[in-house]
């Protein structure tokens, strides 16, 4: 049976592959602060240093662990972005209930959020982005951040919609409906650029969407405070946990590691005497060619001076013959 883990279960197992390749790697100077880009950028420079570009377990090695770094990388960018949206949501204080990283059932599998917000003028799904890179979203509802992030915000805010309808509509109902369940894009990030040619899903900043929920609370009062805290008993009655399968990473790719640092820690003057020998190796080759050349190219020659030989010897015999 496949084992399944939470995402902060996924996270402290790749960081602790992480550090194991680092410590391999850097030995006594091995320091917190180093990522697994940084043994990327560290093999592709002793790669050039002693050309192991053509190497195939070198090959390997990288496309693991520039998967691996991108895969935390994801990871913990997602959880800081996370941490970011509660710390902007804490200046709302008493007027919400916020329901942080949970999930729902949604038929036979589950959506995540990263923050649900109850308030007096509706309920928030807030999916929350912290990408460094500069994105769009499509006309399609396509978001799109480099050159390997797809994601599909109009369905997926459809279905987060949908199961959060799902798990709170016995007890809403007579006071709200799924249209007042009000999805919202936050990225966290201030220094990238979102072009948005979707215009269907609000697509905010932290200080933004902190006053647009404000703003709509002074507006409307459409829950009260004890049918805000029935819906949050709703939605807690109903979460389950998110769990997933463990990315392909296995011990394999330290085995990998050793291989290279092995080429690698060689001593230049092992190097040398390597090349040295297989030079000499060469040069030894490169005679024992050119004579036995030179032995096919005569050998016909020898043979008739060997034949020549024989016939004289006989013509001399017969010459003591006669004198006899």
């Amino acid at each position: 049976m496949n084992t399944l883990y939470t995402n902060s279960e996924i996270l402290d197992q790749l960081e602790d592959l992480e550090r194991r390749l680092l410590e391999r790697a850097y030995g006594s100077s091995y320091g917190d602060d180093l990522r697994t880009y940084d043994l990327v950028n560290y093999l592709g420079d002793k790669a050039r240093e002693f050309d192991l570009n053509e190497c195939g377990v070198y090959a390997m090695l990288m496309h693991d662990l520039e998967r691996l770094s991108a895969e935390i990388g994801t990871r913990r960018a997602g959880a800081r972005g996370e941490q970011m949206a509660a710390k902007s949501l804490a200046c709302l204080r008493n007027d919400v209930i916020d329901i942080p990283t949970i999930a729902l059932q949604n038929g036979n599998t589950f959506e995540e959020y990263d923050q649900i917000v109850i308030s007096s003028a509706g309920v928030y799904v807030i999916e929350v982005k912290n990408y460094s890179q500069d994105s769009i979203i499509e006309e399609d509802g396509v978001l799109r951040c480099g050159s390997t992030i797809r994601y599909n915000v109009g369905e997926r805010m459809l279905q987060k919609r949908r199961a959060l309808w799902d798990a709170i509509s016995t007890s809403a109902e007579s006071f709200m409906s799924e249209e007042d369940i009000h999805c919202m894009l936050l990225f966290v990030n201030d220094k990238t650029k979102v072009t948005d040619r979707f215009h269907r899903i609000p697509v905010k900043r932290r200080g933004q969407i902190v006053y647009d929920i404000k703003s709509a609370c002074l507006g409307s009062q459409l829950l009260s405070w004890e049918q805000m805290k029935r819906i949050k008993a709703s939605i807690i009655t109903r979460k389950v946990e998110a769990t997933f399968s463990m990315p392909t990473y296995s011990d394999a790719l330290i085995d990998e590691l050793e291989v290279v640092l092995e080429l690698i820690e060689r001593k230049p003057s092992d190097v040398a005497e390597v090349e040295s020998r297989e030079l000499e190796v060469e040069r030894i080759e490169v005679a024992s060619s050119f004579w036995k050349s030179r032995a096919i190219k005569w050998l016909p020659v020898a043979a008739s001076l060997v034949l020549g030989m024989a016939s004289a010897n006989e013509l001399f015999k017969h010459i003591r013959i006669d004198f006899k």
